[in-house]
């Protein structure tokens, strides 16, 4: 049987990076995704998402990058109201990243990288906090023994790890997330995708690599996760590139670097597991089992 379709969009807002965190541009960079996501819903028709018998199955999904909104959307204020209206309004499912919090066992705060999925109510419907951190980007590895480091890094992040893999729900959809580095590791996607995801989105800020080779080489790596997994990708970068990754690598949209920009399309929302989300790297042990015994391997003479 044919696989349900869903329309989706990736927004590329093109922050500047000594903008995005500043306070006096909050707004106007909440404008600036609310506008492309406009935009975007435009391209969608009225099913958003269907299955072969024309039935809608789910709202059409837009994507935003990571940490899109520069605040605690979990905090009650006039910009987490913005950003629930864009669903409610535009009748969307939204995807986005953004900084949140939690207090441990011993109430202290601890920090997240993470990703809310609201639905076309501008309801909450889950969230996913990022679990391969970036060391001295995102967190000190090693504990006591490197903080010392940190008078020397003082931008070093001071954040949490997430602890599951799930898929964040929302109606038919499982979206498999992975935040910036997490996209390449296999295992990452591998691990969602046996938890039930039916197409992978990554939410990445590439701004740091500047007009380098670096955001090609990083794109390039959920072409891999798409291969793998045989999973639809959607791609939204902050300054690029965006993109959109069927499940044979092919790429159907693609954006340009630090352009304002919005990508469309439409994707199947798959099941069904590959050889190597079923075996992980088994490929890998046999191939080195396999070296290890050929030294050993000796042909018995005949005898005359």
């Amino acid at each position: 049987d044919r696989l349900p379709e869903l329309a989706v969009a990736a927004i590329q807002g093109a922050i500047p990076q000594d903008r995005k965190w500043d306070p006096a541009f909050q707004v106007s960079t909440l404008n600036t995704y609310a506008g492309l996501s406009s935009k975007a819903a435009e391209g969608f028709d009225d099913s958003g998402a269907s299955s072969d018998n024309g039935v809608k199955v789910s709202s059409g999904l837009v994507v935003w990058p990571e940490t899109a909104t520069p605040f605690y959307f979990q905090v009650p204020s006039p910009l987490s109201k913005k950003v629930r209206s864009v669903a409610r309004d535009l009748d969307i499912v939204l995807l986005f990243g953004s900084p949140a919090y939690r207090f441990n066992g011993a109430g202290k705060a601890e920090y997240l990288n993470s990703v809310y999925v609201l639905d076309s109510d501008g309801a909450v419907a889950g969230r996913y906090d990022k679990r391969h951190l970036v060391p001295f980007g995102e967190y000190l590895p090693w504990g006591w023994v490197t903080s010392w480091a940190r008078d020397l890094i003082p931008a070093v992040g001071q954040f949490s790890a997430g602890i599951t893999s799930r898929p964040l729900s929302c109606g038919d959809l499982r979206i498999g997330v992975l935040i910036c580095f997490e996209s390449i590791f296999p295992s990452l996607s591998r691990e969602t995708v046996l938890e039930g995801a039916n197409f992978l989105a990554v939410l990445t800020n590439d701004a740091w690599f500047g007009r380098t080779g670096a955001p090609y080489q990083h794109e390039i790596m959920s072409v891999f996760r798409a291969v793998e997994t045989r999973r639809w990708v959607v791609r939204a970068a902050n300054t690029g590139i965006s993109s959109l990754i069927g499940p044979c690598g092919v790429r159907t949209a693609k954006t340009s670097l630090f352009e304002p920009d919005h990508i469309e399309g439409r994707i199947h929302l798959r099941k069904g597991h590959t050889f190597y989300v079923k075996y992980g790297e088994i490929w890998l042990l046999l191939f080195c089992l396999f070296w290890a015994v050929v030294p050993f391997w000796r042909k018995v003479p005949k005898e005359v």
